[in-house]
């Protein structure tokens, strides 16, 4: 995890050529608001100092909100990411 902290330090928007570098963006940014009210926790040692199950219940919390707003748009849907 650190490292992918570190390769995403200074990169806090959307703006990417790579979609991998996007979604892990998206990932790390709803995760802090969930769980720190903040737009994007680059602090691995806070990171740390969460619960893997806290973060687990968080993530599939994302992962069923996402999932919803996918088949709400239906099958011709190209993008659902929003800055």
């Amino acid at each position: 995890m650190s490292l992918f902290f570190e390769h995403q330090q200074g990169r806090r928007n959307y703006q990417s050529a790579n979609g991998h570098s996007i979604a892990n963006y998206c990932v790390i940014h709803e995760l802090s608001k969930a769980i720190f009210k903040t737009e994007f926790e680059n602090n691995i040692d806070k990171w740390k100092q969460v619960s893997v199950k806290r973060i687990n219940k968080k993530a599939l919390k994302t992962l069923q909100h996402n999932t919803q707003l996918l088949r709400k748009i239906g099958k011709d849907v190209t993008s659902v990411i929003k800055p």
